[in-house]
């Protein structure tokens, strides 16, 4: 069983395919827990995502840095054998770095916590990239897998791969 966290859901593009390839490859019992800070049932769109997939789909609406919700959702992570956590809503400094410390324990050896957008940095100094600079010295148990880039990436350096 995986399970898989990613914050900012938005029109929930990302929950749909990860959960569809989910469910392709058999995984059935996976979940894909998504959180996004506006509530799910302002948006048609999230709906209709929670009906086309709803045994691996968990929708939350709130602050990814809710303590509660951080909480509820290292509950359901901790019964999966991989955990991999995708972060995609704050894209400045402070929220990212702050997301880190908060999800990548999550993830299990060997999986990856995309950190997304980390591009935005080209254009601001206190964007995604820096907050994955910051994390990486600090956090030995992690390295940016640079071979996942492929080509061209919106997220270079925000491939963090958990190895201990």
């Amino acid at each position: 069983m995986a399970s898989m966290g990613t914050t900012g859901t938005a029109n929930g593009g990302s929950a749909l395919l990860w959960s569809g390839i989910m469910e392709l490859a058999g995984l059935e019992e996976s979940k894909i827990i998504t959180v996004d800070i506006q509530n799910p049932v302002w948006n048609p769109q999230d709906q209709k995502l929670q009906a086309v997939h709803p045994s691996t789909l968990c929708l939350f609406q709130g602050d990814t840095l809710d303590p509660d919700l951080v909480t509820t959702i290292s509950a359901a992570a901790a019964t999966k054998r991989v955990v991999m956590v995708t972060l995609d809503s704050g894209h400045n400094m402070e929220h990212v770095l702050k997301e880190m410390e908060k999800y990548c324990p999550l993830v299990t050896v060997g999986a990856y916590c995309i950190v997304e957008d980390t591009k935005m940095s080209r254009w601001h100094s206190t964007g995604p990239l820096m907050a994955v600079k910051a994390f990486l010295e600090k956090h030995r148990e992690f390295e940016s897998d640079r071979s996942r880039e492929l080509m061209y990436t919106h997220h270079s350096m925000g491939y963090l791969k958990r190895i201990k």
